[in-house]
């Protein structure tokens, strides 16, 4: 699988979030070493974050919490609540050439950066003749 056909998978198999507006815009790199995912998660701890994969597909899920008034104020009450919790669960199915035990995550400054390493390639084998 080359990486304009794992690119059009990622585009066919994602699933939207619970809020299309809302979906995170995601990034694939590839190099020959590994692929890399960077998706945007603005305001998302990493505790808020889940990455699984399962049966050759990588499941982003990430919920966040609502926005709660001030603790300090005994008697507070809203006069704007445009913050809302936020969910969502997008997947992707990973190319054959994936090492998915091997997938590292890091997250920062709002981005989730994940290293999908590429698995040894079967070397070709040259096989001797032997005279009969």
């Amino acid at each position: 699988m080359n990486a304009y056909t794992f690119l059009k998978e990622l585009d066919s198999l994602s699933d939207g979030l619970l809020n299309p507006a809302s979906t995170p815009r995601v990034d694939v790199v590839e190099t020959k070493e590994h692929y890399e995912l960077i998706a945007e998660l603005p305001g998302f701890s990493k505790d808020e974050v889940t990455v699984q994969v399962k049966d050759g597909v990588l499941a982003l899920t990430a919920i966040q919490g609502e926005a709660k008034p001030a603790p300090e104020a005994e008697e507070t009450r809203w006069l704007l609540r445009e913050r809302r919790q936020v969910a969502f669960e997008r997947s992707f199915r990973l190319p054959r050439d994936v090492d998915g035990e091997s997938i590292e995550a890091a997250f920062r400054n709002g981005l989730l950066v994940l290293t999908l390493p590429k698995k040894e390639e079967s070397k070709p084998r040259v096989v001797t003749i032997k005279a009969a």
